[in-house]
């Protein structure tokens, strides 16, 4: 049986997301405008991530931490939404659907960091590195899909067990949508909908500012220490925050 150390341990974990995953995002532009259009020639987004150099370099940086963060902050509430009496698949596509967010996401981080290579360390043409940066907005669009897949996940485990408020189900349902939907704008070479412009970044964002809110009603006492209702027996028991029965309650009747 995990401790309530380590489930509030990966509910910290998910708080930390907003300083690594969101806060970042804006120290590459002013609003509304964090990252240039990517359909520009390929020279000018060259000449634009050498003068961003460092602010990427810590984007991908504390990037990666918050991928790391993400997939304990989901196997805790994976643990979290686990009661015994109220089983569901979904509960379980939670974790994976995490780290296979996790796995594109890095894949994306790792094509903007051969640019960030190409611009400093090994000097790359112009089109290497303009290639490097469209291919990972390519793979993150790309990955956006699973994210929504995720919330879903999550959304119809918190519905099922009603461990945690049935508002933060409603809520990953709704952000699950545009995440989905965002991968199409992968098909479009300029505009508000063009790739990592505002409206693109904002599904993202959304995405990681749910885990954080997750992540603090799972420190909540009522989702430490849920309690779970008739199992199939009859018997009322109760549930430690990862599912596990601790014992029943006594018959009615005395027996």
């Amino acid at each position: 049986m995990t401790s309530n150390h380590g489930y509030k341990a990966s509910a910290w974990a998910g708080i930390a997301i907003l300083p690594t995953a969101v806060i970042p995002l804006a120290l590459t532009g002013e609003f509304p405008m964090l990252f240039p259009r990517w359909s520009i020639p390929p020279a000018q987004l060259a000449t634009w991530f050498a003068v961003h150099e460092s602010a990427i370099d810590i984007q991908i940086v504390t990037g990666n931490v918050a991928l790391l963060l993400m997939v304990w902050f989901a196997a805790g509430l994976t643990q979290t939404l686990r009661v015994p009496s109220r089983p569901t698949l979904y509960t379980r596509l939670i974790t994976p659907t995490a780290v296979a967010v996790a796995a594109t996401y890095t894949a994306a981080n790792g094509l903007w960091l051969l640019a960030a290579i190409g611009v400093r360390t090994v000097p790359m043409s112009a089109d290497l590195i303009a290639y490097a940066i469209r291919v990972g907005i390519v793979v993150w669009l790309g990955s956006q899909p699973i994210a929504a897949f995720m919330l879903f996940a999550a959304a119809v485990a918190i519905l099922h067990t009603h461990v945690l408020p049935r508002w933060l189900a409603w809520s990953a349902i709704t952000i699950a949508v545009p995440n989905f939907l965002v991968t199409f704008a992968a098909l479009l070479k300029d505009g508000w909908l063009a790739p990592v412009q505002l409206a693109t970044v904002v599904p993202y964002a959304l995405f990681m500012l749910w885990q954080v809110t997750a992540a603090m009603s799972m420190l909540r006492p009522t989702a430490l220490f849920p309690r779970a209702s008739l199992n199939p027996q009859g018997s009322d028991w109760r549930a430690s925050a990862g599912g596990t029965p601790l014992r029943p309650s006594k018959d009615p009747a005395g027996s």
